[in-house]
């Protein structure tokens, strides 16, 4: 970052929530376009470890994020399944990957 951006600015302290909120959903945007450009379905997105390394393990957040991405990928074709305890999230367009374990069994 060259700059900060103009929004930094103290008037905006009310707003830093929001902010922050939108730039760590940007952040996992990323990183699963990262993992599904890689082509292998059998894996998936450590939801988890997301939540652990941006959100400070908030759940309210991390959940609405997942909600968030869920819903934009359903939209465009992909199947989404969180598995493992809530801590993986997988993202597919076939069968459900065998090692895909479903929250709720």
């Amino acid at each position: 970052m060259k700059t900060f951006p103009v929004k930094l600015r103290v008037e905006n302290r009310t707003k830093f929530a929001d902010f922050c909120y939108e730039r760590n959903l940007c952040y996992l945007r990323q990183e699963l376009y990262e993992l599904m450009i890689q082509g292998n379905e059998n894996d998936y997105f450590d939801i988890g470890g997301f939540g652990h390394r941006r959100l400070r393990n908030d759940p309210v957040l991390l959940e609405r994020m997942r909600e968030t991405v869920t819903q934009e990928l359903t939209a465009m074709g992909w199947t989404c399944t969180s598995s493992h305890a809530g801590t993986a999230l997988f993202i597919y367009s076939g069968e459900m990957p065998p090692s895909c374990y479903p929250d709720g069994f």
